[in-house]
């Protein structure tokens, strides 16, 4: 690789590090038909970790000050990442392929299409907001959110209760949205959401630390599930052998304590992917995100990484289309 004059700092959650950039004469792609794209001149960003080096590829298609990987890949408008076998599977526009040779390689990482990935007439697709209202250069992948659901521990003198607390968008003064990030390992809070949550509800310890809270009746947040709308709820079939058969399993973690929560947990999967966290892989942090042009009308945001896909098959970004689609 060649250095560019340009290096940076890179923060990534509550991180900061060091970020140089090189150019690579060739990119290298294989692709499903056997053949190589190779893209000339590539920048790419290498994070400095502790002496180490190691390409940074992030999935963001646009950035108003760099250019993207994606970007550079033959305006790539759509990709899956599968999470159970760590592969990048990328959807190129054919019209702008570069250099193309033959290959014996059988390699399955790149796909020729132009088509959206994922139909606007899906009902399981969930809707991407633009968040470029809010602050410029935001092209983070974000959905809309209508419930989370944080699962509580309560120590007191005598016991230990494990609870769930609910809080539904309706019940919040700002519009609720999850970032979808796969360089995040747990959870990061907009600290305008916990400073809301902080006065809701006083009694829920929201410095996120996870250690049992030894006041009485101070909840500790154990873990956490996101309810994210189906683009296509409202004229979702009422059949339900056509809801995703893993949000069934996730219903059942949840606290059941009567009947009609029960039926409203049915309608909920017929609207909503329900998404858990796993425990082993609890984190939450929340700090002020440096993002908006107004700290006071920005939406609350909750980013979601690796300890919930650590639960799902793969992730299905489409721009074309403007969904996302998560097989669980």
């Amino acid at each position: 690789m060649i250095f560019c004059k340009q290096n940076i700092n890179k923060k990534t959650g509550t991180s900061i590090s060091s970020l140089d950039w090189k150019v690579t004469p060739y990119l290298t792609l294989y692709q499903q038909d056997g053949t190589i794209l190779e893209i000339p001149n590539v920048p790419l960003g290498v994070l400095q970790e502790n002496a180490n080096e190691s390409p940074y590829v992030g999935l963001i298609v646009n950035d108003d000050n760099r250019p993207t990987f994606l970007q550079q890949i033959s305006l790539c408008r759509s990709f899956r990442i599968n999470f159970q076998n760590d592969t990048l599977e990328l959807f190129l526009n054919t019209k702008q392929q570069k250099r193309r040779r033959k290959s014996s390689t059988t390699s399955s990482t790149t796909t020729a299409n132009d088509k959206s990935r994922i139909s606007t007439s899906d009902p399981y697709g969930l809707q991407l907001i633009d968040l470029k209202r809010y602050g410029r250069n935001l092209w983070h992948y974000a959905v809309s959110c209508t419930k989370l659901v944080f699962s509580t521990t309560t120590l007191n003198s005598s016991s230990t209760n494990d609870s769930n607390l609910v809080v539904t968008q309706d019940s919040l003064d700002r519009k609720l949205c999850v970032v979808l990030d796969t360089g995040l390992t747990g959870r990061i809070f907009s600290d305008s959401l916990t400073n809301e949550l902080a006065v809701k509800y006083p009694n829920v310890d929201w410095s996120m630390t996870k250690q049992p809270n030894n006041n009485d009746n101070v909840s500790t947040i154990t873990d956490l599930t996101v309810h994210l709308p189906y683009a296509g709820s409202s004229s979702n079939t009422k059949n339900k052998r056509n809801i995703p058969t893993s949000n069934s399993v996730f219903k059942k973690q949840l606290q059941q304590t009567s009947n009609n929560d029960s039926n409203n947990n049915n309608d909920d999967e017929m609207k909503n992917l329900i998404l858990k966290s796993r425990k082993e892989y609890f984190y939450i942090s929340s700090f002020k995100l440096p993002w908006f042009d107004n700290d006071d009308t920005h939406p609350h945001i909750v980013a979601i990484g690796t300890t919930f896909w650590t639960n799902t098959n793969s992730l299905t970004i489409d721009l074309n289309s403007m969904r996302v689609k998560i097989d669980v």
